[in-house]
């Protein structure tokens, strides 16, 4: 399956190249996701890893894979906004499942409804939910499983860092629900698991940004890179222009000290358990018979995407899962890929997009025509 796909070379050198090149991350992506803030150089990593796990779950043909890699990459090179984006991947998926079908016509009712009962039983029935966590734990977690009671070690210094928080007015900094009882955080969208994944533990990214004035161009940037020095820059911030009293100050720096050389961040990896549906109780759509009715009247784009779309960023299980229900994935790590000597140009474009997504605009739209032609054009010479 999709375990070993982040090894190849191909995909590493195109983070590399992400990294390295505005294009890539010039996109305008929506403000919130999740109510979390994605960063300019995050989001094409995220979303192109994204759209190779829905491949490998949707289409699984290592055969056809190269050729959807290298469509895939001209979609995120070209297109330039979230909305076309995701509007070219499902296009590219489409016209990988129809061809794995044997199915020529999609316009066809009969054939849109094979292609949504495919999609349904690939991505739904048979899909995943992904829970990311401090890459410590993993020996445990695969050993024991994920057991909500092991994310609440800390929480009486948490709360008594947020109780410090709110004396100098910054309140709900940490989006854990700290009153409430231990859970475990899931999600069907591998685009957040990735997000969760760089920024895990959220609480520790929540606290190292420059929470004074949210300051766009620091906003975890430093956590994303594991960065000890940047964090503790960024606090500095925060404690100078709220003049935040010497006791204080140092609760607030043991907590992150402590909390940094508990969880081994700076040799932490980027860990994802996956976790089958059906072993969680969410392996079905309950609106699924609408979309099946609908095909008749909407485009196959419309009702796929209306399967892919994402229903759980957060999904709270409060409920262990055995080790036995459980894969561990390694992702790759935007700071591995990340050069010191690069530091200045790729700082300068970290900066959170604060703009809703926008129309699609007529070079964007293009982009996705174009690489559609390309795609059939791939698959009838594959097909040949």
């Amino acid at each position: 399956m999709f375990y070993k796909i982040f090894k190849r070379e191909d995909i590493t050198q195109f983070i590399k190249t992400v990294l390295s090149e505005d294009i890539y991350i010039n996109k305008d992506i929506p403000n919130m996701i999740s109510e979390e803030k994605i960063s300019k150089i995050e989001y094409p990593i995220y979303i192109f890893i994204d759209a190779i796990i829905k491949y490998f779950i949707i289409i699984d043909d290592e055969r056809l894979f190269d050729n959807y890699l290298e469509q895939l990459k001209q979609i995120i090179k070209k297109v330039e906004n979230h909305n076309d984006i995701q509007m070219g991947i499902i296009k590219l998926l489409i016209k990988y499942a129809a061809h794995k079908n044997n199915i020529e016509n999609i316009d066809n009712v009969e054939n849109k409804k094979k292609l949504v009962e495919y999609f349904y039983n690939k991505y739904i029935t048979e899909g995943y939910f992904y829970h990311s966590f401090p890459s410590i734990y993993k020996d445990s977690v695969l050993k024991t499983g994920l057991d909500p009671s092991n994310y609440y070690k800390s929480l009486d210094e948490l709360k008594e860092i947020d109780e410090i928080l709110n004396k100098y007015k910054v309140d709900n900094l940490f989006s854990k629900g700290l009153d409430k009882i231990p859970y475990i955080a899931v999600t069907d969208s591998f685009f957040m698991a990735y997000f969760y994944a760089s920024s895990s533990p959220l609480y520790l990214k929540e606290l190292s940004v420059d929470i004074s004035d949210n300051n766009k161009k620091n906003n975890g940037y430093a956590y994303l890179l594991k960065d000890y020095n940047e964090c503790i820059k960024n606090i500095n911030l925060f404690i100078k222009r709220k003049e935040v009293k010497e006791s204080d100050k140092e609760k607030i720096f043991k907590f992150l000290e402590t909390e940094w050389a508990n969880l081994d961040i700076n040799n932490s990896t980027l860990t994802v358990a996956v976790i089958k549906r059906k072993d969680i109780g969410k392996n079905n759509l309950p609106n699924y018979q609408n979309i099946l009715n609908d095909v008749d009247t909407n485009d196959i784009y419309t009702s796929v995407k209306k399967i892919l779309e994402t229903r759980y960023n957060e999904e709270e299980i409060v409920n262990k899962i055995p080790a036995d229900k459980i894969t561990v994935l390694e992702l790759p790590n935007i700071k591995n890929f990340y050069k010191k000597k690069e530091d200045e140009k790729i700082k300068s474009n970290i900066e959170i997009n604060n703009n809703e997504v926008g129309s699609a605009t007529i070079v964007a739209l293009l982009g996705v025509l174009l690489i559609t032609l390309g795609v059939t054009i791939t698959i009838i010479m594959l097909g040949k």
